[in-house]
C-alpha cells in the first residue's frame, strides 16, 4: 500500500484563503467574528509564506513581489477602461489598488524588508525578542490606555511578530503524529473556553504550535506544487480576474465572484501544467 504524503501546512493555506474568499457567501444567519476569524487566517498564511520567503535567495524574493505591479496595472487599466497616462495619478491609483485587494501579500513585503533591515542591524536574536514584544503588545491592547489610541494598527503587531516568528522555524523533521493531535486538542480546548466562558482577547494561543508543527513539517523540495501553485493563483490571479468579470459582466455580486474563483482554478491549473518560467514569474511570482 503506497503511503500518502500530503503536505498539510499548504492544504491548510489553500483552504483557509478560499474560506477568507467567500465570506461574501455566508448566510447572514451564521454568527462569525470577522476579524477574529480573518486574524487566524491571515496569520497562517502569513506564517506559511514567511517561511518559504526564509529559504529563497533574495532576488527570487522580489521576482516573488513582480506580480504586485503586474496585475495592479491590470486592474487599474480595466477600471479605467484603459483611459490612464503614465504620470503620478497612475503610481496613486497602483498604490491605492495594492492597499485594497493586495493588503495581505504587500504587509508581508513590508514585513520582509523591515525584518531584513533589523536583522542587519541588530541581529537575529534582537530581531525575535522585537518580533515577542510585538505579539504581547497585540494581546495588551485592551489593557493598557495608552496603546489603545493605536487601536487601528493592532493586527499589524501580530502579523509582524508572526512573520518573524515562522521565518526563524528551521528546516522540517519528522514530527510525531500524537503532536498534531494533542496541538488540535489544545486548539478545541481553547476554543470551548472561550465559547463557554466568554474568555476574548482576540487570538487563540493554540494557534501557535499548531501552525509550527504544520510549517515544520513541509517538505522544500516540493515547493513547486499544484496546491502551491493554486494558493499564488487565488492571492494573486483572483482580484484582477474579478475585477475584469465585474467589467465584463453585469449582474450579481454572487455570481461574479464564483465565476472569478472557477477562472482563477482553470488558470492556477493550467499554470502548474505548463510551468512557463516567465509567465509563472510575472503571473504568481514563482516557477
Amino acid at each position: 500500500m503506497k503511503k500518502l504524503n500530503v503536505n498539510w501546512a499548504s492544504l491548510c493555506s489553500l483552504i483557509l484563503l478560499l474560506i477568507s474568499l467567500l465570506t461574501p457567501l455566508w448566510p447572514p444567519l451564521i454568527k462569525v467574528n470577522n476579524d477574529f476569524v480573518f486574524r487566524l487566517i491571515n496569520s497562517f498564511l502569513i506564517a506559511f509564506i514567511s517561511y518559504h520567503l526564509s529559504f529563497m535567495e533574495t532576488k527570487k524574493v522580489g521576482i516573488f513581489f513582480l506580480p504586485l505591479i503586474f496585475h495592479s496595472l491590470i486592474i487599474v487599466f480595466t477600471i479605467s477602461y484603459g483611459q490612464v497616462g503614465f504620470n503620478k495619478n497612475l503610481l496613486a491609483n497602483i498604490s491605492l489598488v495594492i492597499g485594497q485587494l493586495y493588503d495581505l501579500i504587500s504587509f508581508i513585503g513590508i514585513f520582509f524588508l523591515v525584518e531584513f533591515v533589523l536583522t542587519r542591524i541588530f541581529g537575529s536574536k534582537l530581531t525575535n525578542i522585537f518580533a515577542f514584544l510585538s505579539i504581547l503588545i497585540f494581546f495588551l491592547f485592551d489593557y493598557i490606555s495608552f496603546i489603545k489610541s493605536f487601536s487601528s494598527y493592532r493586527d499589524i503587531f501580530l502579523y509582524f511578530g508572526v512573520f518573524v516568528m515562522a521565518a526563524r522555524i528551521a528546516r522540517g523533521v519528522s514530527i510525531k503524529p500524537y503532536l498534531y493531535v494533542l496541538a488540535i486538542i489544545l486548539l478545541v480546548a481553547e476554543l470551548c473556553l472561550t465559547y463557554y466562558f466568554r474568555i476574548s482577547y482576540g487570538f487563540l494561543l493554540a494557534f501557535f504550535p499548531l501552525t509550527y508543527l504544520l510549517i515544520k513539517s513541509i517538505d522544500l523540495r516540493k515547493f513547486y506544487s499544484l496546491t502551491n501553485v493554486l494558493i499564488a493563483s487565488f492571492i494573486y490571479l483572483f482580484p484582477s480576474l474579478l475585477i475584469i468579470t465585474k467589467a465584463l459582466i453585469v449582474g450579481n455580486e454572487i455570481p461574479i465572484l464564483i465565476i472569478a474563483l472557477l477562472l482563477t482554478y482553470i488558470l492556477g491549473q493550467e499554470l502548474y501544467r505548463l510551468r512557463s518560467k516567465y509567465l509563472n514569474y510575472l503571473l504568481i511570482g514563482f516557477n
